[in-house]
């Protein structure tokens, strides 16, 4: 039972250590007014605007794109195009604010493309060309969170070896004497070995921790069809 119970709580940690964020219902997004990111384009793109500032280049069909308040600061971008209507999220504090900086400055960042993503700290982009920035991945990546993680899961990797270690004392009928005290320090060597450890897997975790991020960032992100057909409506 106690192995069991070990096995349990380190799968737990071991999950809640990967990086995540808050799991979004698209079809509960309120969309009734839409919000203005710039008064260079108002608040509808169509497809005039979406070629003369770069939008959303991956998107076929484009006809047009609504931005909507979402939490405070993100938005929720629906785009429709010739066949469907797609919905994106983006709940980062900052989102408006890139965008509006990005199309009120589009001539000076285009002749100087570095200087965005200087200025805004940009680490990739998600599907629909939109920056993703350092500040949103170290939201969700850290080394501190790394390193705990490691260490706990090793300890109680440890705690789970000891445990055996003392049930098998337990249920040992015959007459051990001075082997008890060397099986004891054995199972606090055991604790403190995968200890040692588990931090050391923690700093290893942290290496490939800021590459999961961007890849959970793009996953949030990415778009939804809440409409088909429209053309056939």
């Amino acid at each position: 039972m106690k192995r069991i119970v070990a096995v349990v709580l380190l799968v737990v940690i071991v999950l809640n250590c990967a990086p995540a964020l808050p799991k979004v219902d698209h079809s509960l997004i309120e969309r009734e007014q839409p919000i203005v990111v710039s008064e260079r384009v108002g608040d509808v793109i169509d497809a005039k605007e979406r070629d003369q500032f770069g939008l959303f280049p991956a998107v076929e069909g484009f006809q047009e794109a609504r931005f909507y308040r979402f939490r405070e600061g993100g938005y929720a971008l629906e785009i429709t195009t010739a066949e469907e209507k797609l919905l994106s999220v983006n709940s980062w504090s900052s989102a408006v604010l890139l965008m509006k900086d990005y199309i009120d400055n589009y001539e000076r960042f285009e002749s100087h493309p570095d200087s965005f993503a200087i200025k805004w700290n940009i680490s990739s982009y998600d599907y629909l060309g939109v920056p993703i920035t350092k500040y949103e991945v170290d939201r969700i990546e850290s080394i501190g969170r790394s390193v705990s993680c490691g260490c706990v899961a090793g300890l109680l990797a440890g705690l789970g070896v000891a445990a055996i270690g003392v049930a098998a004392v337990q249920d040992y009928e015959g007459d051990m004497g001075g082997g008890i005290g060397i099986m004891m320090a054995g199972a606090a060597l055991a604790v403190i070995v995968a200890g040692i450890v588990g931090c050391g897997i923690g700093f290893g975790m942290h290496r490939k921790e800021k590459k999961d991020a961007v890849e959970t960032i793009k996953e949030m992100r990415k778009p939804r069809v809440v409409e088909s057909n429209l053309e056939g409506d």
